[in-house]
C-alpha cells in the first residue's frame, strides 16, 4: 500500500528485516539474561521491535552494527558510503 515492499525505492527487503530482529534480540537485556524464552513471548517481542525501531532509535544519527553486536553514532564514527537520511546496518566487522 505504501511501497515498502520495493527495496529499490527505499523499502525494506527480506535481509534488512532478518538483520533488525537479530539487533534487537542480541540487544535485549532478558535474552542475554537467559530470564525469558523467546518463544513463549512473540507478542511482547513484536512490541519491543515496533517501539525500538519506530520510536526509540533515530536513523539520521544512529547506525546499527552487527558483529560486534550494537550501535553506532552515524555522525561521529560514519561508516562508508552512508547516507544519513536511511538506515544503516554494518553486517560484518569493519578493518
Amino acid at each position: 500500500m505504501r511501497g515498502l515492499n520495493e527495496v529499490y525505492t527505499g523499502g525494506i527487503g527480506g535481509f534488512t528485516t532478518i538483520c533488525l530482529v537479530v539487533s534487537m534480540m542480541q540487544m535485549m537485556p532478558e535474552l542475554l539474561s537467559g530470564s525469558v524464552d523467546p518463544r513463549m513471548h512473540y507478542g511482547r517481542m513484536l512490541m519491543n521491535f515496533l517501539d525500538l525501531y519506530g520510536n526509540k532509535i533515530d536513523i539520521r544519527s544512529t547506525g546499527i552494527r552487527m558483529d560486534p553486536p550494537g550501535y553506532f553514532n552515524k555522525v561521529h564514527n560514519p561508516a562508508p558510503k552512508q547516507n544519513l537520511d536511511r538506515l544503516t546496518i554494518i553486517d560484518r566487522t569493519m578493518k
